[in-house]
This record gives C-alpha cells, structure tokens and sequence, in this order.
C-alpha cells in the first residue's frame, strides 16, 4: 500500500532534505483551506541540471524509504528548469533561479503559513 503525507512532521522532513543536499531558498507552505490543489507545497531552486539530477535521484530514494510514491512517475526526465512532483496532497517545485524569481509562487500564495524556510533564504 502507497503511503501519504501524513501532517507537517512529513513536509518538514522532505525541506530540510532538500536543504541538506544544497537546494536553495527552501519553503514549505501550509495551503490547507486555501487551495483545492494541494495541502503543502515544497519549493526549492536547484543550481545546475546536474545538482537537478541528483536531487531527483536522492529525494525519489527519501521518499520511496518513507512509503512515499508520486502519482505519476518521474520517469526519464530530460532537463527542464521547473520540474514538478505530485504526492497528491503534497507539490514539490524544483525550479531554476531564473524562474523561480519570474513566478514567484511564494507571493502569488501569500497568504499560506510558512511552515519550513531555508536558513539561508534572502529576503
């Protein structure tokens, strides 16, 4: 049986493994009651297609130990600058700096609690 993301322990958890293998200005919101799309959202910035690969490689390996599986399989992926992983009632976004500063998905869910941020998030 595929396991879920069961409160903000999980959520907490996959951000602060993400930080640990260099992603950068790590967030994790709590969108519960304000969005029908998912209960969190991690989003992290990865700072080459390699460092990419490798976060996608490991975080499937921490997820996969925890009984976390995505809906749809990661599959092979080819080289994007926002790659995105749906846990159903969690959304990771890996993204590029560069689109990570045009769409900025922290402000446009603004109103949804901070329940992990990088320690070396700049404001």
């Amino acid at each position: 049986m595929e396991g879920t993301v069961k409160n903000e322990l999980d959520v907490r958890e996959i951000a602060e493994f993400l930080e640990d293998h260099k992603a950068r200005d790590v967030v994790a919101l709590d969108l519960r009651g304000i969005s029908p799309i998912a209960d969190f959202f991690v989003i992290a910035t990865f700072q080459s297609e390699g460092h990419l690969r490798g976060l996608l490689g490991q975080l499937t390996t921490f997820c996969e130990e925890k009984a976390l599986f995505p809906l749809s399989g990661t599959g092979r992926l080819s080289y994007s600058e926002w790659v995105l992983l749906d846990y159903g009632v969690l959304v990771i976004h890996l993204m590029s700096e560069r689109l990570r500063g045009f769409y900025q998905l922290e402000k446009l869910w603004h109103e949804a609690p901070v329940i992990y941020g990088s320690s070396s998030k700049s404001s």
